[in-house]
């Protein structure tokens, strides 16, 4: 009795199951683990068989166990899966030992259980991701080889074996495991080519220092093509790299590459197009424009002097439409240039409003202004840019006002910076816009109406060329408007405020200066025939004394026979162009000394021609259709003339752009407006005559004199109906007025 309790405290103090058998199979003693199991208590399993205690396939296999121990005294080692109480299944490795006699006899059997449950899930799970990676590490879409770095005595590397690679590496590199695994990259590539070394350089560096690279090569150590490489160590001596195709990547890249330089050359092409465009129609202009001028210096009958207006004006707007189309081919090539230079902003805004003084007079318009008094004057920025994007909006208000007033506003604000941003705002009353409508107002060759090009006329660029110039200046654009009540464009630029605060010169300047007294002899190289007539003429307006070639060669003859103060060259001609022409003088000047000014005369309008002309060594610049003032002005800087203002026929043109309200005293302005009005009226000028009316008339409001502006606003209305008996009677009454107020 004692032995059993012995026993079985043994067996209780087991921490698996444990059991005793006889050679029969019944059970002689199990452990309270075994009970536990069961759900029953130890001594209920004593003389019971497996067939007793388990289902019939559990207790089939495990009494199959028992015969191998005891008719054939064997150790035997099984894993079960027994279905334990509450219906859970857990798995349980099994031995079972034989128990023998002293005579050799095998008596019976010991057997113990270990619940191994945790380790087959384990393996389970193991199983599955070994499985979900082989598949991944099979069907991997890029390459893999895992790989042995060989280390000689001092651990420098010297060659690596393949330890692994998945099918896309054998797709990639065209070589099958066979042929790698276990292999020395030595002894698949000879040693001697290039890109071994370099390769064990590398990896070994990255299986000594665990730094992981990455590199698109066009070489492989067994592929061709572009392909990019990742490698990294997974433990001290290792390596795996990943291998990518890029081919296709690095054969986008270059079609992308080659479709970037054929749009690029496209551009060039375009802007070369747009520039010798711009040369032919420029060079008929000229002759246009330059004839026009210069007949209107003669005497001339009323109705020749409004149709050669007329002309003029026509030309003016063709000028404008091309420049237009410049500008904007200029902003797409990146070439048109913003130079920030100091300008006075009452000067800047006077500039923009005489320019469509005349158009709102003739349609009725009031045209008003308002600046704040606070705003500051002297500024730096970009004056020609500012005008050129209020003369777009002026333009267009004046265009599209048929009654009521345009106002042009001005005032500033501060960022957070304390930068200064000036506001400009063109107010009209004219047709307005539909909301509808507004995103495509600042579109290229865009309108919102198709009826309003017939009508009113325009290419639709000028609204995205401004919106283009403000955003290159760092500013904004944008408009309020209502349908019939008129519309406010507005935009707003960053400027700086001019340190020296000085307003620059105000300076009224003449159609042209006289240059006669200085005795100037000038060569005019140029082709074309309606060019040469022009410019001639021009010259010998001012009294330059004019010698002309047709082309480079004559030019250079010209030169060897003859002294001349200045050269005006065109640029294209045929045989020697102007550019080698002018490098030709500069080299003789080099052997002979000396240096003539040359002007290039040329209808390209790029900034980077410009430089290519300075270049080649010329002086100067001016572009066609020539103006007899650009013409004269820059002859009189390049030859240091102290040239004399002259005043053509049309002199009260000139005198009306020096005329200011806010600068009328009641001396002398009387004086200038009768001299000025009188000169306006002896040649019918009524654009200038009514410009005049109206400038007295603002005057008139300014010092209250109520007389003086009713007379004013009475001859206003007269020159606008073009009636010269009423002009002349109201011409009378304030001549008379003025005089009694001296």
């Amino acid at each position: 009795m004692e032995k059993e309790r012995l026993q079985q405290a043994i067996l209780n103090n087991i921490p698996d199951l444990a059991w005793l058998k006889n050679e029969e199979g019944h059970y002689i003693a199990v452990n309270e683990r075994f009970g536990s199991l069961l759900g029953v208590h130890p001594e209920a399993v004593v003389g019971k068989t497996d067939t007793e205690l388990w289902p019939e396939q559990l207790a089939k296999s495990l009494m199959n166990g028992d015969g191998e121990v005891v008719y054939f005294g064997r150790q035997f080692g099984s894993e079960e899966k027994i279905r334990v109480r509450g219906g859970d299944e857990r798995w349980f490795e099994v031995i079972k030992t034989p128990i023998f006699a002293e005579d050799g006899r095998i008596v019976g059997s010991t057997g113990i259980a270990r619940d191994i449950t945790y380790r087959k899930n384990a393996e389970a799970q193991l199983r599955a991701s070994q499985e979900k990676y082989s598949s991944l590490f099979a069907n991997m879409s890029d390459g893999f080889a895992y790989h042995q770095v060989v280390f000689d005595e001092q651990q420098n590397p010297i060659d690596y074996v393949f330890l692994e690679v998945n099918a896309a590496f054998e797709k990639l590199t065209g070589w099958n495991r066979e042929q790698l695994i276990g292999k020395r990259l030595t002894e698949i590539i000879p040693e001697s080519a290039p890109i071994v070394a370099e390769r064990i350089r590398i990896f070994g560096m990255v299986a000594l220092t665990g730094e992981s690279i990455k590199l698109d090569t066009s070489q492989s150590e067994l592929s061709s093509g572009w392909v990019s490489i990742s490698a990294y160590s997974p433990q001290p001596g290792y390596f795996a790299v990943v291998i990518s195709d890029i081919s296709g990547r690095k054969q986008a890249e270059a079609e992308m590459k080659q479709a970037k330089e054929t749009a690029e050359a496209a551009n060039r092409a375009k802007t070369e197009f747009l520039a010798n465009m711009s040369h032919e129609i420029r060079t008929p202009l000229n002759g246009i424009t330059g004839m026009i001028d210069l007949t209107l210096l003669t005497s001339l009958e009323r109705d020749q002097r409004e149709n050669l207006l007329i002309a003029k004006n026509c030309a003016g707007t063709l000028l404008n439409v091309i420049n237009d189309i410049l500008d904007f081919s200029k902003i797409e090539a990146g070439k048109l240039e913003i130079e920030l230079i100091p300008f006075d902003l009452d000067e800047l805004v006077h500039k923009a409003l005489k320019a469509h003084l005349s158009s709102a007079l003739k349609k009725g318009l009031e045209l008003t202004v308002e600046v704040n008094p606070r705003t500051p004057r002297s500024l730096i920025g970009a004056p020609l840019r500012l005008l050129q994007v209020l003369n777009n909006l002026l333009s267009n208000a004046v265009k599209f006002t048929e009654t009521g007033m345009v106002t042009l506003a001005v005032y500033h604000s501060y960022d957070r910076n304390d930068s200064v941003f000036l506001r400009f705002e063109v107010s009209d009353t004219g047709i307005g816009i539909e909301q509808s409508e507004m995103n495509r107002l600042f579109q290229t060759f865009s309108q919102v109406d198709g009826s309003i090009t017939r009508r009113f006329g325009g290419t639709g660029l000028g609204l995205a060329i401004a919106k283009r110039l403000v955003n290159m200046m760092g500013g904004e654009i944008g408009v309020y408007s209502e349908k019939d009540r008129g519309s406010t464009f507005y935009f707003s630029v960053p400027v700086t405020l001019d340190a020296q605060d000085s307003p620059p010169q105000k300076a009224s300047l003449p159609d042209y200066l006289d240059l006669g007294s200085a005795q100037l002899h000038v060569l005019l190289v140029e082709d074309d025939p309606i060019n040469q007539a022009t410019v001639a003429k021009m010259l010998q307006r001012i009294g330059i004394k004019v010698d002309v070639a047709t082309e480079g060669i004559e030019a250079l003859h010209k030169l060897t026979r003859n002294s001349y103060n200045l050269i005006l060259m065109d640029i294209q001609m045929p045989g020697m162009g102007g550019m080698e022409t002018t490098r030709r003088i500069r080299e003789l000047e080099a052997e002979a000394g000396g240096h003539i000014p040359i002007i290039a005369l040329t209808a390209h309008a790029f900034s980077d021609d410009t430089k290519k002309f300075l270049a080649a060594g010329m002086d100067g610049l001016v572009t066609k259709p020539v103006s007899i003032y650009d013409l004269s002005k820059n002859i009189a800087e390049l030859c240091f003339v102290e040239a004399a203002k002259y005043q053509k026929n049309s002199e009260a043109e000139d005198l009306s752009k020096e005329w200011e309200p806010e600068k009328i005293q009641p001396d002398d302005s009387k004086k200038r407006f009768l001299l000025n009005f009188e000169a306006a009226f002896n040649h019918e000028d009524y654009a200038t005559m009514e410009d005049i009316a109206h400038h007295l008339k603002v005057a008139a409001v300014n010092e209250k004199d109520d007389i003086l502006k009713q007379l004013a606003f009475k001859m206003e209305m007269a020159v606008r109906k073009e009636q010269c008996l009423e002009i002349k009677e109201c011409y009378d009454k304030l001549e008379q007025y003025l005089h009694r107020a001296e």
